[in-house]
């Protein structure tokens, strides 16, 4: 393919900050600008994303060993106090709810990378 080239005028301070973009993306000011014409993401863009989902990831293995380790507690004591459950069930509520909301984020983040 045989590769032209486009001149335009730009404020010095605009393309300062473009720069400045560019480079904490690890790119050339024309790859960052093609990226940003053909809505593609930048290689910082995807290693946030992916860092995003393996803490995610991290998080929930931390979330799902504390679960256990409390059934494990329940079995073995064969009791729980009212208080204990209630705290016990308010907790896990708040992490269904959290679990939904991040469902939600990578649903979009999902839509965003299949738009790309």
């Amino acid at each position: 393919m045989k590769k032209s080239r486009i001149h335009f005028v730009l404020d010095s301070d605009l393309k300062k900050k473009w720069q400045e973009i560019a480079e904490l993306n690890h790119m050339t000011l024309t790859e960052y600008i093609v990226h940003k014409v053909e809505g593609n993401l930048g290689k910082n863009e995807r290693k946030q994303i992916l860092q995003f989902i393996e803490t995610s990831t991290n998080v929930d293995s931390k979330v799902e060993n504390n679960i256990n380790q409390i059934a494990k507690w329940i079995n073995t004591h064969k009791e729980i106090s009212s208080e204990k459950l209630n705290e016990y069930l308010g907790q896990l509520n708040k992490y269904q709810r959290l679990m939904k909301e991040r469902n939600t984020v990578f649903r979009k983040i999902i839509l965003l990378l299949s738009e790309i």
